[in-house]
């Protein structure tokens, strides 16, 4: 319990000096995206505990309902990019169990007429959901877009999803908290 109050204390006073700081950001109304460098910027800042109080922020519900907001053209339009690579790809792309992908799939997508744009978003959300990153971490094989060998995992490759499967269990872990 006396940890949890020492979180909190350190929360008020980072969220009272932050408001002072960055007063459109962290204003009581405020549903404004988090800049990417929110973390330096409130460290120069000297304001303790930043990612108590980055974390507590974001996980306000009105922040989050306006993250939804925000998110949802793009959610559409990832969809439809999904889509389009279940068409292309159904081998690799199938969402219940993802092979790996081959090195270089980007390219040869964009050279099957899809957008750069596109194809990029939907290989960046693809590429780190849980499943597929458990399928990397597995070891084996990658897979070209026709479903081809292309070539092995590499145990760096391996540690590196490993290591992303940590971070997402320590994200899931704060969310519950």
């Amino acid at each position: 319990m006396e940890r949890e109050n020492e979180r909190i204390a350190a929360r008020v006073a980072a969220l009272a000096r932050a408001r002072e700081l960055f007063p459109d950001l962290f204003a009581e109304d405020s549903v404004l995206p988090v800049p990417a460098d929110i973390h330096t910027r409130l460290i120069d800042a000297g304001i303790p505990a930043p990612n108590i109080l980055i974390e507590w922020w974001c996980r306000r519900p009105a922040y989050r309902a306006a993250r939804r907001r925000r998110e949802a053209p793009n959610l559409e339009r990832r969809r439809a990019s999904l889509a389009l690579l279940r068409d292309l790809a159904p081998d690799v792309m199938n969402p219940d169990a993802p092979r790996p992908l081959a090195i270089g799939t980007r390219h040869h997508l964009d050279e099957l007429g899809m957008s750069k744009d596109a194809v990029a978003e939907a290989l960046r959300w693809w590429c780190r959901r849980r499943q597929y990153l458990q399928a990397v971490a597995a070891g084996g094989t990658r897979y070209a877009i026709d479903g081809g060998i292309a070539e092995p995992i590499t145990p760096e490759q391996q540690q590196q999803a490993a290591n992303d499967l940590e971070r997402l269990a320590g994200r899931d872990r704060l969310r519950k908290t």
